[in-house]
């Protein structure tokens, strides 16, 4: 997919520690990714994996480039939950980009 210069993408990042990699996994998998998608559109939301099983992250991409720049990801719910139940052990930092060419 080719994106147009100008477009944003915010790429939420999650590390987690290797004990709790499969259990973050699941939760991406099968709860954030979907609630996201449900509130962005099935093709603006996207799960990858870091080389190495090092932890995922999850890109957004939209046509409405406000609603993307006031998106606070620590405040959702599904977000906060994972930090939750693993405390000190998941590494979670969002990071806006835009696409230059």
């Amino acid at each position: 997919m080719t994106m147009k210069p100008g477009t944003l993408i915010l790429n939420v990042t999650f590390h987690p520690e290797r004990s709790a990699l499969r259990d973050v996994a699941y939760f991406l998998r099968h709860r954030l990714v979907p609630d996201w998608r449900s509130a962005w559109g099935e093709g603006g939301v996207t799960l990858l994996g870091l080389p190495g099983e090092e932890g995922f992250a999850v890109q957004i991409t939209s046509e409405d480039p406000e609603r993307l720049s006031a998106f606070d990801p620590s405040s959702d719910p599904d977000v906060r939950r994972i930090l939750e139940v693993y405390p000190g052990m998941v590494t979670f930092f969002p990071t806006l980009l835009k696409v230059l060419e």
